[in-house]
């Protein structure tokens, strides 16, 4: 159902590249807070400034969303979600973001960096050089400002909502980040790549390799709607394409039947028991894709799975560096052709 609101193509194709970056579909375009209301909270509608003066009439894609404050997805000042239940005093009009408090006296963590905000040469971006030195994964000024940033917004985004256990940036970039990236040799090889990451959480291993390989098709597979909700934020801050951010359950694979075959690579972590975690994410693999599984330190190590009928399984050990320990993980190779 989509009243009329006098969208134009563009902006109406705008509104639904958001709905799919938001994981979730399009219910309806609707022109009022009484109109969304109608919808169940989970509906787009357009907020209309009128032309004062000299300046034209504006407008912006507004989303309603369950949990969280409506927020803009683009127009004259885009606006980003913040987790439901901040200060009460902020109005609707100015949607905070999360964690900040309006009022500026809470000593929460405030505005999101922009893009390219990161600190050149601070002791944050010194770690993470010389934990992309001893991965050999050289790295451009770009995506080293954008892994900084996606780092700080982390931090930032956990003070309010459960992202991940890492609290402290720097655990973030050891443990999160290039964690993440020591999976690159792992890729096959060629572009337009399709990668679908389970359980994405804060966005790892998925973000980190989209941002390091930037011709890979990834979709973030999230069950929390505020986690999802901190993927679609982080996804537009960075200002990645090729990447989207599905809210769901991988059990409830009848309810996406696209995803079935649709990947080259799947990635996870503590999502399952291995046999578990390989029953559940099998089935998203196309022909000759490889499901990737962190099993942490070669003494964690769970015993092999049968694999299905077909497949190839095998641990493979990543070595030591100064910065990281060695660790295992979990390959699954399913075969060229399914009978």
């Amino acid at each position: 159902m989509a009243p009329d609101t006098g969208l134009t193509a563009d902006a109406g194709r705008r509104l639904l590249r958001g709905a799919e970056a938001l994981g979730g579909k399009l219910v309806a375009i609707v022109n009022s807070h009484a109109h969304a209301d109608h919808f169940g909270g989970n509906a787009f509608f357009l907020e209309r400034t009128a032309a004062k003066g000299h300046a034209p009439a504006q407008e912006e894609a507004i989303l309603r969303y369950p949990d969280l404050e409506p927020f803009c997805l683009f127009g004259a000042a885009p606006r980003y979600p913040r987790p439901a239940g901040g200060d009460p005093g902020a109005g609707r009009s100015q949607p905070a973001q999360p964690g900040s408090d309006p009022k500026g006296d809470s000593g929460g963590p405030g505005e999101p960096r922009p893009l390219g905000a990161a600190v050149s040469g601070s002791p944050l971006e010194a770690l993470l050089v010389q934990g992309l030195r001893e991965i050999a994964l050289p790295l451009g000024q770009i995506q080293t400002q954008q892994l900084l940033t996606y780092t700080s917004e982390i931090a930032r985004w956990n003070q309010r909502v459960n992202l991940t256990g890492f609290k402290e940036p720097e655990r973030i970039i050891r443990e999160g980040v290039l964690r993440s990236l020591r999976l690159l040799p792992f890729l096959p090889e060629g572009s337009g790549v399709r990668l679908a990451d389970v359980g994405s959480g804060a966005g790892f291993p998925g973000v980190p390799l989209k941002v390091a390989m930037p011709s890979l098709l990834v979709t973030l597979i999230e069950a929390s709607r505020r986690r999802a909700s901190f993927l679609t934020h982080v996804i537009h801050l960075l200002e990645l394409n090729g990447i989207s951010c599905l809210r769901g359950r991988v059990e409830a694979l009848d309810e996406h039947p696209a995803l079935r075959g649709g990947f080259d690579m799947v990635t996870a972590r503590a999502l399952a028991p291995l046999p578990e975690a390989m029953h559940l994410l099998t089935p998203l693999l196309a022909p000759g894709g490889i499901v990737l599984i962190f099993q942490g330190r070669k003494t964690e190590r769970q015993p092999s799975p049968i694999p299905p009928n077909g497949h190839l399984f095998e641990f493979r050990d990543v070595p030591a560096t100064p910065l990281l320990p060695g660790e295992t993980v979990a390959v699954l190779r399913a075969p060229e052709c399914f009978t």
